[in-house]
Order: structure tokens, then sequence, then C-alpha cells
């Protein structure tokens, strides 16, 4: 099994080693990585420089970090059967035996994986739940329990498929890039990740897994990751692509 590690990153020069020192340490070998630097102001590139990774530095502002994904992808990965494995570039994995925990969990019938990861602060645990037992806070003030599926995921407003996300180059492919972009034909740029988990998620149906067993740090130490908590910009764009129409799970000799 080959994985594409795609990374995006800007301004993260007090992250990005540790990022890519966590994907050097790993105990599988058969990977390739590109880092996409999205015209940074600081040293990221400086240090990116220094990694013999496929690098990638925008002349130009694009502000996306889907776009920045999109383009990393279509350069590095040309054989459907590759894992898409993405990571932040101020985050990074939780051990050096993710890509092989991985390749185990990949030899089997699985063409999507996510979750769990721990924050790197105390303010909040990790959201990530198998959708056959989802947690929430019922209207009498108390936790319950639903069932979602596939096909449900996106209408229930809920979001419970974070890091860490990896996926089938097919399965992207099959994603309209319409979806992938806003009213303006612009890229999504706050609620990205929702914009491409959702029809995957729903064309992957039953051959979702989700992980339980930590395998990334989130870093919500970083004052931009905290202060894109919840501005009403995020809102307006998770609710655009809620609304957005919803796949058909695919079946699985039909590829």
């Amino acid at each position: 099994m080959r994985f594409i590690v795609v990374i995006p990153v800007y301004n993260g020069e007090q992250w990005i080693e540790r990022c890519l020192d966590s994907i050097i340490s790993q105990d599988y070998n058969d990977y390739e990585v590109i880092i996409i630097d999205d015209c940074s102001t600081d040293n990221t590139w400086d240090k990116i420089s220094k990694y013999h990774f496929c690098k990638l530095h925008n002349q130009n502002r694009i502000g996306s970090g889907l776009a920045n994904t999109v383009h990393g992808i279509q350069l590095l990965s040309d054989d459907p059967e590759d894992v898409i494995v993405s990571i932040d570039g101020d985050d990074y994995l939780a051990d050096n035996n993710v890509l092989s925990y991985l390749n185990t969990i990949y030899q089997e019938d699985v063409w999507l994986t996510y979750g769990s990861f721990l924050p790197l602060s105390e303010r909040f645990s990790g959201t990530c739940q198998p959708f056959e037992k989802v947690r929430i806070l019922k209207e009498d003030g108390n936790y319950g329990y639903i069932t979602l599926s596939s096909q449900t995921y996106r209408k229930s407003g809920l979001w419970v498929t974070s890091h860490l996300r990896t996926f089938k180059k097919w399965l992207w492919d099959k994603i309209d890039d319409k979806d992938l972009r806003d009213e303006t034909g612009e890229y999504y740029k706050l609620a990205w990740d929702m914009s491409y988990m959702y029809p995957m998620i729903e064309m992957a149906g039953t051959h979702i897994r989700f992980i339980d067993k930590i395998l990334y740090y989130y870093n919500d130490l970083n004052p931009i990751c905290v202060g894109a908590q919840t501005p009403t910009e995020q809102i307006k764009e998770g609710e655009d692509i809620q609304h957005k129409p919803i796949y058909a799970e695919l079946d699985s000799h039909i590829l």
C-alpha cells in the first residue's frame, strides 16, 4: 500500500519540523510526501527546504487549505489505489507506527478512515465517534446516543469525522469539483474538510472505518486555529455544504 501524505501549511515555522519529523520516523517506508507552503511570511519555507520531500511554494497567497490539498494530490498521486493521508502543517502523527497500522486497516475492504486525535491543550477532547453510536446532548440536558449512516450524516448537522483522515485516491476523484467550491466559485476556506468528507463518506457507505486508536495530535494552540473555531463565515460555509446534494452510495464492484 502506497500512502500519499499531503501537508498544506501557512506560517507554521514553530511546528512544521515536528510535523515532518513525525513522518520521517515512521516504521513504514512506502509513502511519498508533498508539502504546500501557502506563501508563508515567516521562516516556514526555509525549514521545509531542509527536507527531501516534494515541496511546493506558492508565490501568491491562496488562503485555502483545500485548494492546496487539491493541487498537492494532483501533483503527486497518479495511482487510484493510493491512500491519501491529510495532515495539517501544524499538527503531527502520534507515533512511529501510524502508517504501518493504517496499512493493516487497508488490507481489508476499506476505502476511507477517520479518527481519533488528541488536542495539545486541555480545552476539549477529540470529537470523532463511530456512526453506530454518536453521543448527543438532548433537549432535557442529558446525554444520549443516536445512530447515523453515511446517507444521513450530512443532514444531521453533526461533525464526528475528523483527524486522522485517510482515503483512497479513486474515491477522491469521484467528487464533483463544484461541490468543493462556494457560491463564488472559490474553494472553501474554513469548512473545507466537510466539503470533501461528506461526499466520500456518502459514497463509501459500509467501507468506512472509524479508528479509536490515537493517531494524530491536533495543534489547537496555534492562534490561527483558535481564532477560527466558530466564526460566522465558517458556520455559513458549513451550512452551505450541508445543503448540497447527497452522493449515492457506491456499489463495491463499480469503481
